[in-house]
């Protein structure tokens, strides 16, 4: 690749992100496209789980989020509420412009960025 790369600075030491991507299957778990050490279950309409296999450190929040589709018009006003962890699962609620709980489509996608800093065992 020719363009240049960099390592993020931060003014917090020891913060990592973890990048998880979903792709919609309707009313089926989505399938992850990114999110190493992260495993995607469904618990109902709109609501997923994310589960890491190992601790990825303190909780510092959802540092952002991104909706992708072909028909972008079919994702206007939607929007995602995430929790803080629970054993190293974090529940997210997709809804969308009729505040309601919603699946995400084939051809739909979420990218979520979450922040943890690590800390001595």
């Amino acid at each position: 690749m020719s363009i240049d790369s960099f390592d993020a600075s931060c003014i917090e030491p020891d913060l990592v992100e973890h990048i998880v991507k979903l792709a919609g299957a309707g009313a089926a778990t989505p399938s992850k496209t990114f999110g190493r050490g992260v495993t995607v279950g469904r618990t109902g309409a709109g609501v997923y789980t994310l589960t890491f296999a190992e601790f990825p450190g303190v909780y510092v929040g959802l540092l952002g989020f991104g909706f992708e589709s072909g028909t972008q018009s079919g994702l206007k006003g939607y929007t995602v509420v995430t929790n803080s962890p629970s054993s190293g699962v974090i529940t997210i609620n997709v809804t969308n412009a009729a505040e309601a709980l919603t699946d995400l489509a084939s051809g739909q996608s979420l990218t979520l960025t979450y922040a943890f800093k690590r800390v001595n065992a």
